[in-house]
């Protein structure tokens, strides 16, 4: 099975000091831009913004099928002004440059950059890590014209034979019961005549309490799921929810009141942070509405990826805020004096890897390598893997648990 992950550039620079407004083009927005002035007939490969660090956390190594660079721009004036990019593999090493149609409004088109000349073969999740991207304007035209850049990401495409270890997951709910189920604790500080609503057409409508998550303070509306254990991946759909202002609808990961991660949608209907690990904290927003929503913990980290669709997602930064015993809520929160008054409808929440065996054998044509794997709760539990080599040469690696064990026979 193949998955799509997309991470956003968070970090650059611009090494000429040509562009206006530059941090914008890696502050987060989509709707925020660096803009260029381009002299008649340039095309300014010189005057490039340097992107070199984004949101992305961990892919499996060997898993990488497809790597795509997407770019959020918009051309200002003729016809003749586009952007252009080429990717820096190792942060290094210039690849081939890709050059962006023409377009009159704020939109992201994506290239396919897995074979460039010059990319790693196979690509690894430090290929991801290290790669840098450059981008600039060309103006063809006889007159002055202009260039923006919102936006960069970097798009993988990986095969998912396994997760993170497997812990005490949560229990899947589909809320088509007409109760809430027992596997739920409720805990809303104030709101109205009641807290939730559980229909039989498959939502629960949760009624805003008054409350606050920020990064001094955390005092959730919300119903959770305790003693939740190890690693796990959790997914949530929002139905719906009311605009409020001031109010909070998501997802948290919660050790304790100085150890948690929220995700989730502001009364704005725009997206919302906050976190605290302990040491450190913050908040912030951006542009965008969330419909899925997606934790993962790997040991101590937890990533939270947010997704319009359910199937591309967008990661935040990996925090560290423990690798405890912890609980897992939906939340609902308002502000002071608006208890009830903001809604939010949540589609389902489950476990978004098997809790079942599931064997997965293919080829890789690369080292004419046949893989046969067993997970059970996103563990990898059994793996065994086959390559004919020269001389007649076999090997036969055995991998249980952590652990490789390698056999080779030669006629």
């Amino acid at each position: 099975m193949a998955e799509t992950i997309t991470y956003t550039y968070n970090t650059g620079s611009d090494p000429t000091t040509s562009w206006t407004n530059p941090s914008r083009a890696y502050d987060g927005s989509a709707t925020t831009y660096a803009n260029r002035a381009i002299a008649a007939s340039t095309n300014e490969t010189d005057k490039y913004l340097l992107f070199s660090g984004h949101t992305g956390t961990s892919i499996p190594n060997w898993q990488i099928t497809k790597v795509e660079v997407g770019v959020r721009r918009q051309d200002n004036g003729g016809t003749a002004v586009h952007c252009e990019f080429k990717p820096v593999f190792g942060g290094s090493s210039d690849g081939p440059t890709h050059a962006l149609s023409r377009t009159s409004t704020l939109s992201t088109v994506y290239i396919d950059i897995t074979s460039d000349a010059g990319a790693p073969s196979p690509w690894t999740n430090t290929d991801i890590q290290n790669l840098d991207i450059k981008v600039w304007g060309n103006n063809s035209s006889a007159s002055n014209l202009n260039t923006r850049v919102a936006e960069v990401y970097v798009r993988i495409t990986y095969r998912a034979l396994y997760y993170a270890k497997p812990g005490t997951v949560i229990t899947d709910d589909e809320f088509n019961s007409g109760s809430l189920s027992g596997s739920w604790t409720e805990s809303f500080r104030t709101g109205g005549s009641y807290a939730f609503d559980v229909d039989t057409n498959g939502t629960i409508c949760l009624y805003t309490g008054e409350g606050t998550i920020s990064k001094e303070t955390y005092q959730p509306s919300y119903i959770y799921q305790g003693s939740i254990s190890g690693d796990f991946s959790i997914e949530m759909k929002f139905a719906s929810y009311r605009v409020l202002s001031g109010a909070l609808y998501g997802l948290v990961v919660e050790i304790d009141s100085t150890h948690y991660y929220f995700l989730g949608s502001s009364g704005g209907g725009d997206y919302y942070i906050s976190y605290n690990t302990g040491s450190i904290s913050g908040t912030s927003s951006g542009y965008g509405q969330i419909i899925y929503i997606k934790a993962v913990r790997s040991s101590s980290n937890v990533t939270l990826y947010r997704s319009s669709n359910g199937t591309t997602w967008t990661a935040l930064t990996a925090r560290a805020i423990g690798s405890g015993i912890c609980k897992i809520g939906i939340v609902s929160n308002c502000g002071v004096g608006d208890g009830g008054n903001g809604n939010c409808e949540i589609d389902y929440i489950r476990n978004s890897v098997s809790i079942q065996p599931i064997i997965n054998i293919y080829r890789d044509n690369t080292d004419m390598t046949h893989y046969l794997a067993m997970r059970v709760a996103g563990e990898t539990l059994y793996a065994l893997a086959s390559t004919v080599g020269e001389a007649n040469e076999s090997a036969l690696r055995v991998r249980i648990g952590g652990t490789t064990y390698s056999i080779k026979t030669q006629r």
